[in-house]
């Protein structure tokens, strides 16, 4: 997958390339129950977080901004400290007036394996339009590899972006001429596919 980002990046007119779980506003997200030291739970509170592995170059591919400190980095492998970066509104919620930064989290309720927050991103809606933005984790893909089952993967470039998809064929074929390429759209037409049942009742 890394070598087809790659090849992806490499093509005329890319800016950039990454692998996000989820297609960007197609109704899908992971969540995840987490835990911060210090945060005490509300009775019946339960700590839910939007939880995306995201591929290297993910901010930068997906215009999303970094408010404070980095984003996620090549280095956030396998084997490296565990790290995320944690949107506003989940700081916001429950860091209880802290940047964020430096702070940890943990999935679950036993304290293991904690993650360090080395980030924060601004607030974004990932899944859908309606609704408020959620507190949201990004998570380092290869960090995560257990999570990996597809990829979709997401290309920023100064092209009309369906003229891509013959190029973007080939340099898929060239890693694994066995590996299907399928639902190649533009993320307008990804808008439209999402909004489409609230037009059809307008």
């Amino acid at each position: 997958y890394e070598r087809i980002q790659d090849r992806l990046e490499a093509l005329p007119g890319v800016r950039s390339a990454t692998m996000p779980p989820f297609p960007l506003l197609a109704s899908s997200a992971g969540s995840y129950s987490f835990s911060v030291p210090g945060y005490v739970p509300k009775p019946d509170e339960r700590m839910n977080a939007r939880v995306l592995h995201v591929g290297s170059r993910f901010f930068e591919t997906m215009g999303l901004p970094i408010a404070l400190g980095r984003g996620l980095e090549p280095q956030d492998r396998d084997g490296a400290p565990l790290v995320a970066v944690a949107n506003q509104a989940l700081v916001k919620k429950y860091m209880e007036g802290a940047t964020g930064l430096g702070r940890t989290i943990s999935f679950g309720r036993d304290g293991e394996n904690p993650v360090e927050i080395v980030g924060i991103a601004g607030n974004a809606k990932y899944d859908r339009l309606r609704g408020d933005v959620l507190p949201t984790l990004y998570i380092p893909m290869r960090q995560s590899l257990d999570t990996l089952n597809a990829a979709f993967f997401e290309v920023r470039t100064t092209r009309e972006p369906l003229s891509m998809a013959p190029d973007a064929r080939k340099a898929v074929a060239a890693v694994n001429p066995g590996l299907p390429l399928y639902e190649i759209k533009s993320q307008t037409q990804q808008i439209d596919q999402l909004l489409l049942p609230e037009r059809m009742f307008a």
